[in-house]
């Protein structure tokens, strides 16, 4: 084996730095997002949980409880189809006025699944859901 010369490596220049950690940040921040799916005529609705730097993929858990890996390709057109479509609840299209209603409901119907779990579990069980 021939030794050849090596070259130095290339430090990262504090501006390349900067801009990786603003990047770094701006990945981070579309954890929370809401994101939408359309399989098979139904859009799923999701929000992205968490981010992977090592790969840069983003955890999206949808509603039916399923999660999914999307690359930011993915993850960008999926933010875009729930900014751009109208809200749905059980594969109905919900009109504005209407949402709030409907999310009051649900949000009483969990509470009601929570109050069942800590009677049936008893308090310290159901504390974590």
């Amino acid at each position: 084996m021939v030794n050849q010369p090596t070259r130095p490596r290339r430090a990262r220049t504090p501006s390349l730095l900067a801009r990786e950690k603003e990047q770094l940040e701006k990945d981070k921040s579309y954890v929370r997002c809401s994101v939408a799916k359309q399989i098979n005529d139904k859009l799923h609705l999701g929000v992205v949980t968490s981010f992977k730097p090592r790969g840069r993929t983003w955890l999206v858990r949808y509603d039916d409880g399923t999660t999914e890996r999307m690359a930011w390709g993915d993850l960008e057109l999926a933010m875009q189809l729930h900014s751009s479509s109208p809200l749905q609840v059980d594969e109905e299209v919900v009109p504005e006025k209407e949402v709030a209603a409907s999310l009051s409901l649900r949000a009483s119907e969990n509470l009601k699944h929570i109050i069942h779990a800590k009677k049936v579990l008893g308090k310290n069980m159901a504390d974590s859901l």
